[in-house]
């Protein structure tokens, strides 16, 4: 829920890609963000339609014959048993 992710998420949806940010905080930008600023941010977001997945990591990442990923296994922090796979044709790994 970084500066990247948010950049990479808003232009791949401006193109009309189906979007989904996958990420291990509660909000977008906590380092920046005060809870009440990111859920001004996260309401835009939505209504631009990118689902936002928070307090979740991708667990695994599966590719089709060709080598491409196919879909990802999504959990949610700290374990548990829910997890959900989302077929995928792009990922993008934001780390910093």
């Amino acid at each position: 829920g970084g500066y990247i992710g948010i950049e990479v998420a808003a232009a791949a949806a401006v193109v009309g890609a189906d979007v989904t940010m996958v990420f291990p905080e509660e909000h977008l930008m906590p380092r920046l963000f005060t809870p009440e600023l990111a859920a001004l941010y996260e309401k835009r977001y939505e209504e631009k339609g990118i689902k936002l997945m928070k307090d979740r990591r991708v667990a695994t990442a599966f590719n089709g014959a060709d080598g491409r990923v196919k879909s990802v296994t999504i959990g949610r922090l700290g374990g548990g048993d829910e997890s959900e796979v989302l077929d995928a044709d792009v990922v993008v790994v934001g780390v910093g």
